[in-house]
């Protein structure tokens, strides 16, 4: 009995297998970049394949970015790559999962694209989306224009002066050009100036007004670079609420344990690579006034975020 032929059609068979689209892998990975062996396998610039690990699940989303030869430049869109991953066409599969498991697999499969596809419900929406958090630290400069009153004395005073903040902040992505930013943290607000009638200030030519503000304050920022840096205006509210206050200035009401903020600017968020980047913002906000008090500030803050 000649087995030859039987030999050559089950090596083709093998060959021919779903099987053959595993025998990709990842060689390299750096940053968001993975460099890919083809193993031969034609592949296009702009189309998705997975990354799938030794079990069989698949851990990575990647997108070719370029085809040199028998290797492929990819962004890792999604998830995490490991050198050692194999490749698998997106839509191809080695086996069929079960309809619970295959549910499961789409929804992720189609949030995982990018931040412009939305996941299924509002909760998956939520977690899926491009999201970051990081500190800032800042110099504000401060000004406030009041008329200090005291008996039938009354002057016209303009303060001003420089204080520092701290706070954290959290990222959410809507989509690539809408991000909202949410921050917590101190809000120092110092200004001081010198009165021609001492009376007004407490009997003392010095004029001094000092708040410490624990902040709680979201911004809406339309990103018009949206690379790796990314670049935007801005606008947000902030509430602030009392934590420490000073006045020598006699009728300056000082009761109010909350004060709010406009707040309108603009900033970047460098990219520094593998997930971090520097934020650096620019500020003007500008306090509830009335007929005899008007506050601002420009503020002025840098600090350190990651992507997640």
């Amino acid at each position: 009995m000649n087995l030859k032929p039987s030999l050559r059609t089950i090596s083709l068979v093998l060959l021919m297998s779903p099987a053959s689209v595993w025998a990709q892998e990842i060689i390299q990975v750096k940053g968001t970049k993975a460099l890919i062996n083809l193993s031969g396998t034609e592949a296009s610039v702009g189309s998705d394949v997975f990354a799938v690990d030794s079990a069989g699940k698949r851990r990575a989303i990647l997108r070719i970015r370029q085809v040199k030869g028998d290797r492929a430049v990819a962004d890792v869109v999604k998830g995490t790559a490991q050198t050692g991953q194999s490749i698998q066409a997106r839509g191809a599969g080695s086996s069929a999962p079960a309809p619970t498991q295959a549910r499961s697999q789409e929804s992720s499969e189609d949030s995982d694209d990018g931040r412009a596809k939305r996941p299924r419900g509002f909760l998956g929406q939520f977690l899926k989306r491009g999201t970051a958090a990081g500190v800032l630290a800042g110099l504000s400069q401060n000004s406030m224009s009041l008329t200090a009153k005291r008996g039938t004395a009354s002057e016209d005073l303009t303060l001003s002066g420089n204080s520092f903040n701290l706070v954290g902040f959290y990222d959410y992505d809507l989509s690539k050009s809408f991000t909202i930013r949410t921050k917590a943290g101190i809000e120092n607000f110092d200004v001081k100036g010198t009165a021609t009638n001492a009376a007004v200030c407490n009997d003392s030519t010095a004029c001094d007004v000092g708040f410490m503000y624990l902040a709680g304050e979201a911004s809406a920022h339309f990103n018009f670079m949206t690379g790796k840096t990314r670049a935007y205006v801005g606008a947000g509210l902030a509430f602030l609420f009392a934590m420490g206050k000073k006045s020598s200035v006699s009728n300056l009401d000082t009761s109010n344990a909350t004060n709010q903020m406009i707040l309108l600017g603009g900033g970047a968020d460098i990219n520094m690579g593998g997930g971090a980047f520097v934020p650096v913002s620019f500020e003007y906000g500008m306090f509830p006034g009335s007929a005899t008090v008007k506050a601002t500030s420009m503020l002025l803050r840098a600090g350190y975020g990651w992507r997640f």
